[in-house]
């Protein structure tokens, strides 16, 4: 099971404290290891707001409309299925077995990830 938090709800204003755009990072984490990603929207000109309208409902209610219409989750979920350095070397030469790539036994956990990384 993946859980999943919201890392970052920023809203990005310029000096004048008008809206201009908002990130989001959203992290999962499945045993003990983590991935996140990122969305950022700009507004048109037509669009941007002083930061005072903005409500941290109306923020959340952004962030998760975010999450649906870019598929965060499905995202998280592929790159914590991809080798990564929170992995163990043993899970990584399990998930090249699982996947016929080919490595040497005295690879190090970099040279593995590399050569997970020119097959994906």
């Amino acid at each position: 099971m993946i859980n999943y938090i919201w890392k970052k709800k920023q809203l990005k204003a310029n000096y004048f404290g008008i809206v201009e755009g908002i990130v989001f990072e959203l992290e999962g984490s499945q045993d003990d290891i983590k991935a996140s990603v990122n969305s950022v929207t700009v507004f048109p000109e037509h669009q941007q707001e002083h930061a005072d309208n903005w409500t941290q409902e109306r923020i959340d209610a952004c962030a998760e409309s975010c999450r649906e219409n870019f598929n965060m989750n499905v995202e998280v979920e592929r790159r914590l299925s991809i080798p990564s350095n929170d992995w163990t070397v043993d899970a990584i030469k399990a998930y090249m077995d699982e996947n016929e790539i080919l490595y040497l036994a005295n690879d190090n956990k970099n040279d593995l990830i590399v050569k997970v990384e020119l097959q994906v």
